[in-house]
């Protein structure tokens, strides 16, 4: 759809699970998706042999670019995002629900015309947040149990050479956002909130106070922005939405529901 508009395009994708879509721009989006099943199978083939394309807006699906696609591995799910610079395209290749291997094109190095190797294996869970210039920023439970945020050069990807920036804390991380050039993590204590902006090297630019102990969710925005709307309830207070400002740390109500 055209938001501005309202009106519906002409663009359908289909036999998509999965698949999700990682926006380059306007112009176009990255997805996964299956094979074509026939009439008898549809509704009873396995998913084997996921695939990722780059859809171009306006064209038939048929004329879609293929990304990636591994004949050796049918049963394996694969999934890309963009950073938001769009510089580097993350393939994200998963056995299941639990742990993942990470691989990366840098789109800026005409060179580099196939995925190289960032993190290897499926015995850890490592999401790349975002690039920090030519360097990529990963939260990852590798050695960190609770997780911890390390950086990665992606041109000497080796364990060894990651260094840590948010180190593994008591309570577990369960995500990270990024706004207006810093880092917004979210941390389970005491069955509730806890949000922190750090900037992109690591250091803590302050705590978040929350209006109670609740939970609390929506901490990301563009590089930038100079303020987002993250909500927040607990079992005193229904849903309701706060304005952020990122260089103050203020928050003012937005909206109750």
């Amino acid at each position: 759809m055209d938001v501005e508009s309202k009106k519906l395009l002409s663009d359908k994708i289909e036999w998509t699970k999965f698949g999700g879509a990682a926006w380059k721009g306007e112009e176009g989006f990255y997805y996964s998706a299956y094979d074509k099943p026939d009439e008898t199978s549809k509704l009873s083939k396995a998913n084997e042999f996921q695939k990722v394309y780059y859809h171009k807006m306006g064209t038939a699906q048929s004329e879609d670019q293929l990304i990636y696609q591994d004949k050796e591995h049918p049963k394996r799910y694969y999934g890309c995002g963009l950073t938001e610079d769009e510089r580097f395209l993350i393939l994200n290749i998963s056995e299941g629900t639990s742990g993942g291997e990470l691989w990366y094109r840098d789109l800026k190095d005409d060179s580099q015309t196939e995925f190289e190797l960032l993190v290897k294996g499926f015995d850890t869970e490592s999401d790349v947040i975002e690039n920090n210039g030519d360097k990529l920023l990963v939260k990852t439970n590798y050695q960190a149990p609770n997780y911890r945020v390390v950086i990665v050069d992606p041109k000497n990807p080796a364990r060894e050479n990651w260094k840590t920036i948010i180190a593994e804390q008591k309570e577990v991380l369960l995500g990270v956002g990024t706004g207006g050039g810093n880092l917004f993590t979210n941390y389970l204590k005491d069955a509730s909130s806890r949000i922190y902006q750090y900037d992109y090297n690591g250091k803590q630019i302050r705590e978040i106070k929350l209006p109670g102990i609740g939970s609390a969710g929506g901490f990301g925005a563009d590089k930038d922005d100079k303020y987002f709307y993250y909500s927040y309830s607990s079992y005193a207070t229904p849903p309701s939405i706060y304005k952020y400002d990122i260089a103050s740390g203020k928050s003012e109500l937005y909206k109750n529901y």
